[in-house]
């Protein structure tokens, strides 16, 4: 089994989390709505938000991190208990290796 650590992304992280979105951007870029074009010159600072705003699970293997999976919450006072699993995205060469299914159960631990 593939030795991986699931964790949650804080804006500590935000150099990953920008590392693997662009990477998403490039290689998957129908699984997300938005083009590598517009985010690769965006500042840190950007995705530093985009953690702020969302909760996002990273997938690290050997201290690199190889995948993400992003819930974000439903605003609204009859909705805020609901959160919507807007991206999940595995660097292809880990892929079909429960990497996901990982990720995804992580998500209980909420």
């Amino acid at each position: 089994m593939l030795n991986v650590k699931i964790k949650i992304l804080t804006v500590d992280e935000a150099r990953d989390f920008k590392a693997i979105r662009l990477s998403a951007l490039k290689k998957s870029p129908e699984m997300l709505g938005s083009t590598y074009e517009a985010e690769v010159d965006r500042p840190l600072v950007f995705f530093e938000n985009c953690l702020s705003s969302s909760t996002v699970f990273g997938a690290y293997h050997h201290n690199q991190i190889i995948g993400l999976a992003t819930l974000t919450q439903e605003t609204g006072t009859k909705f805020s208990h609901k959160a919507t699993l807007s991206s999940v995205f595995i660097e292809p060469e880990f892929q079909q290796k429960g990497v996901a299914s990982r990720l995804l159960c992580s998500g209980q631990l909420i």
